[in-house]
Parts: C-alpha cells; structure tokens; sequence
C-alpha cells in the first residue's frame, strides 16, 4: 500500500491496517502527501515503488 497521509478521500490509517490483513502486504506511508501521492512526493513515492520492485 503506497499512500500519502493527508489522503481525506481514504484515511491512511485503513491503508496501514489493510496491509496488516493482507498476507506479504506492507503500507509505505507518505508524509505531507494527499490523495495524489505521486504529484504532492513525487521522489519519495518513485523510491517506494523503485524499493518495492528491487
């Protein structure tokens, strides 16, 4: 789960517990991001897609 913090559509907190159910699942959470994570931290969202894919 890749999310920004200040997501007001989607709390982050149900990203987190979601990748707590999910078997292999894990939340990276974004700080000072909203809803479109990748605009607002576009560097620090490309290094947790890059890390994830390592």
């Amino acid at each position: 789960m890749l999310h920004g913090r200040q997501d007001m559509t989607f709390p982050a907190a149900l990203a987190e517990r979601a990748a707590r159910l999910i078997p292999y699942a894990r939340a990276a959470i974004l700080d000072e991001a909203g809803h479109m994570a990748h605009v607002d931290q576009p560097g620090p969202w490309l290094e947790a897609v890059s890390g994830f894919l390592r």
